[in-house]
């Protein structure tokens, strides 16, 4: 998902939105264990995390997130609402 959110702010928000500034927005993926893709062989652990931070995901391994943390789902939400409001506010423009 981290790629595909990378992909999605270089190209497609920034070709519809050009009046959005995303190029500060930052990626993170947070991972609990030491390697990206654990059940996968370290060839693919090195070219995940080598094709993630071309693409400027910031990765974290090794990290755990406190039990009060934001969820994907309210990250996810949270997206949507301002997109939503970006929206409105560029068709009132």
């Amino acid at each position: 998902m981290a790629g595909g959110l990378a992909d999605m702010i270089h190209s497609t928000i920034t070709a519809e939105y050009e009046d959005l500034t995303v190029n500060c927005a930052r990626i993170y993926l947070v991972e609990r264990g030491t390697v990206l893709l654990a059940p996968f062989s370290t060839r693919a652990h090195e070219y995940a995390s080598k094709v993630l931070q071309h693409d400027g995901v910031i990765l974290k391994l090794n990290t755990e997130t406190p039990p009060c943390s934001i969820t994907l789902s309210h990250a996810l939400s949270e997206f949507v609402e301002l997109a939503k409001l970006a929206a409105s506010v560029l068709g009132a423009v």
